[in-house]
């Protein structure tokens, strides 16, 4: 698993760092039922647009406290036994408060794909 602008993980989560951030994960053979389920915290209010090697797989706002979110997806879109990205947009990402000028939107614990 390779995390693409991600901020290194703090305690039970990951940051997003800017706009634009990805996972790329190696899928095993597997029959999926075509579930994403993402688990985060989120800065303040934000829009988050997610994709599976390039198919929208939808929107969402969520707002300071944990979500948990699951969106839909055509199981084919997954490669069995090869590389797939799963990729964010956050265009409400905010800069820090505090001084610190990096740009965060999401903390995520933790992706399940079914």
């Amino acid at each position: 698993m390779r995390f693409i602008s991600w901020f290194p993980s703090y305690g039970d989560s990951r940051w997003s760092e800017g706009w634009n951030s990805a996972i790329e994960f190696v899928a095993p053979s597997a029959v999926y039922a075509g579930k994403l389920t993402l688990i985060a915290d989120y800065r303040g209010r934000q829009t988050v647009h997610v994709a599976v090697n390039g198919h929208t797989l939808g929107n969402y706002a969520a707002r300071n406290a944990r979500s948990d979110i699951t969106l839909d997806f055509p199981p084919e879109i997954l490669r069995s036994g090869a590389v797939n990205r799963l990729e964010f947009q956050f265009p409400d990402a905010l800069l820090l408060d505090n001084g610190d000028n990096r740009r965060m939107a999401m903390a995520l614990k933790s992706v399940e794909i079914r």
